[in-house]
């Protein structure tokens, strides 16, 4: 069977807590080098999730981590009062990857979503 798809962590390892001794299940992505290796000779949409280690790294960094090493998307967890600042990082560095006309594109086919679902509300972007 062929995925239509990949989704597969991916983040810096230089972060505060993911070198902690003795080590324990604090990181996520152990070895991002193989994985960004390996998306770059697929042809398939890839999403990147836990870009931000569990909340350890910025956005500002870790979405331009994930989207300079070839993710197509990424998939992020975040509180309500999150969003607009996240939507706003995340724009900012699609234009400057230049993949700012791939996620217009995206919108405009598939009404690419923003989403942040919290106990009490969820909030859509578009």
């Amino acid at each position: 069977m062929e995925p239509d798809f990949y989704m597969k962590t991916l983040h810096r390892g230089d972060y505060w807590s993911a070198n902690i001794q003795p080590p324990n299940d604090n990181i996520w992505s152990i070895t991002p080098e193989k994985t960004i290796e390996f998306m770059r000779k697929v042809n398939k949409p890839w999403i990147a999730f836990k870009v931000l280690g569990a909340g350890a790294i910025h956005p500002r960094e870790g979405f331009k981590y994930a989207f300079e090493n070839g993710a197509d998307f990424i998939c992020v967890g975040m509180f309500d009062f999150q969003v607009r600042e996240n939507v706003i990082v995340a724009k900012e560095i699609l234009n400057k990857t230049g993949q700012h006309t791939v996620l217009e594109q995206q919108i405009e086919n598939r009404k690419l979503i923003f989403s942040c679902i919290t106990p009490l509300s969820t909030y859509n972007y578009y």
